[in-house]
């Protein structure tokens, strides 16, 4: 995958990898108030596959917004649920990231960015009120598309 991403073919000889946080409990366990039971997981801090940047971390709301000093210009504008937390690792990969659960103004987004990745992270149980924000984030990128400007 990194040599797909970032031109770069790094062996598994070449990556280190050492337990981070030990005793910890997923998301699961603890929308279940079941954190003290289940809470034998390990994370993970895994170096050498891809380079060195400088990370600058905010917050706008609930939102967070990655800038960071990578090779890689691009822009990237993910929609998370409980469970994007763990992707938050690929906000090193690009110059700009917003990670957002904001539904609301998340095609506001969309425009004012102009991201040149966008994913879609939702696995969450509940849908009540999903349909609407995605047909309306649909409908922007059929827009755009049309109008030159995907």
């Amino acid at each position: 995958m990194n040599e797909y991403f970032h031109g770069e073919y790094v062996s598994l000889d070449e990556i280190s990898y050492q337990a981070a946080s030990t005793n910890v409990s997923g998301d699961l366990a603890r929308m279940l108030s079941m954190g003290n039971i289940y809470n034998d997981d390990t994370e993970w801090e895994v170096t050498g596959y891809k380079e060195d940047v400088t990370v600058e971390e905010g917050r706008d709301g609930d939102d967070y917004v990655f800038t960071s000093d990578a090779e890689d210009k691009r822009k990237l504008l993910m929609y998370r649920d409980s469970f994007g937390y763990a992707l938050m690792g690929i906000a090193k990969d690009y110059a700009e990231v917003r990670i957002s659960r904001n539904t609301d103004d998340f095609a506001k987004y969309c425009r004012e960015m102009q991201p040149d990745v966008l994913v879609i992270e939702m696995v969450e149980r509940w849908r009540e009120g999903q349909e609407t924000w995605c047909n309306g984030l649909y409908d922007l990128l059929v827009k755009a598309e049309e109008a030159g400007e995907l």
